[in-house]
């Protein structure tokens, strides 16, 4: 699927979002494990990468600051409604110009299959 196509279909994903599920749920308790185990300076510096709606960003904007990006305009904006104190940008990060060492981790879910050059995603970690 082509990057506008992808947009499209998290535009209209998101705008019905809103709690989590039992999945997320999960899930968002793998990466707080994650965290834990990891070994990293305190506070990290965190990108979310495929934030959706900013409720991931959110929580990990507890550990240390967060920035949350997303292909969605329509999820950044509801991310930027809710939590005004983080900061939501949208963009596709692979063509965003965040310099090298911005992030100290950087996480993501249910993006990977949606990326054209999987081979290519090491270059996430010039960012870290």
């Amino acid at each position: 699927m082509n990057i506008e196509k992808q947009k499209t279909y998290y535009n209209k994903r998101w705008s019905h979002f809103n709690y989590l599920n039992k999945l997320q749920l999960q899930r968002l308790n793998a990466i707080l494990k994650a965290f834990e185990n990891f070994g990293f300076k305190y506070p990290p510096r965190i990108l979310d990468f495929g934030c959706g709606t900013g409720w991931l960003t959110s929580i990990l904007n507890n550990l240390g600051p967060a920035t949350g990006i997303d292909l969605s305009d329509k999820a950044i904006v509801m991310a930027k409604k809710k939590y005004p104190w983080i900061m939501f940008i949208c963009d596709d990060l692979f063509k965003h110009p965040f310099k090298k060492e911005s992030f100290d981790i950087i996480v993501s879910q249910e993006v990977i299959e949606h990326v054209k050059d999987q081979k290519n995603i090491s270059n996430l970690w010039q960012l870290i």
